[in-house]
């Protein structure tokens, strides 16, 4: 983890949003205000570490939670709501599969 040091609010960001098999880095990057090219950085982390596995749909890669990612996810939340953070901006993914 220590590869995270300095950078863990961009990478809670992440994690907090996504949603599995509907979230893709370009939409990521619109929701958290952060740079396409560091979501694509911090994902090939995240996976690197098993909290991510991607599925390639067409030109799309989309995001998925691992069990340990899922755990994650819940326990920044939990973070989140303690410190009263709000997590992103509403928004509505696209239904990839239509």
């Amino acid at each position: 983890m220590e590869k995270f040091k300095g950078k863990l609010t961009g990478f809670m960001y992440i994690i907090v949003n996504i949603k599995n098999g509907i979230t893709y880095p370009l939409q990521l990057s619109k929701i958290t205000n952060i740079t396409y090219s560091y979501i694509v950085k911090e994902l090939k982390e995240l996976e690197k570490y098993d909290f991510i596995f991607t599925v390639k749909k067409g030109r799309k890669k989309l995001l998925y939670l691992t069990k340990e990612g899922e755990k994650l996810k819940e326990y920044l939340l939990n973070v989140f709501i303690i410190l009263n953070v709000k997590t992103n901006k509403e928004y509505k993914p696209k239904d990839l599969y239509s």
